[in-house]
Formats: structure tokens, C-alpha cells, sequence
């Protein structure tokens, strides 16, 4: 499941998904460095890739 705040990692979680968190501009993560977002937030959940946009996340999925 691919999202862009930490209910959708969540959620992606709960389903049994792998998750991917975008943090680019005008997300719930943004500026938020990627190595500090893929060690997770309060929630406990760890999105499984963090990248700043979606085609990276597509890129990364496909290849």
C-alpha cells in the first residue's frame, strides 16, 4: 500500500500489505528525512520504503 501519512502505514499494515511512505512536499512527511521515517513514528508501524515521490516508489516496486 503506498500513502502519504502514517494511517495509510498503518492501514497497509492491518491488511497485510507491504507499506511505502511518500514524504515529498505537501505530505504528512514532509521534509522528513527518509531514514528517520523508515525507523517509524509513535505508531509503532515502520513503512517497509520511504521515498519523496511517487514515480520513485512505482520505480522501486516494478524494477
Amino acid at each position: 500500500m503506498i500513502g502519504d501519512s502514517w494511517r495509510d502505514v498503518e492501514a497497509g499494515h492491518s491488511a497485510g500489505c507491504k507499506t511505502a511512505l511518500l514524504v515529498g512536499e505537501g505530505t504528512e512527511g514532509a521534509g522528513m528525512d527518509p531514514g528517520d521515517a523508515i525507523r517509524g513514528n509513535d505508531t509503532g508501524c515502520n513503512p517497509d520504503m520511504v521515498e519523496s515521490n511517487l514515480l520513485k516508489v512505482v520505480r522501486k516496486i516494478l524494477l
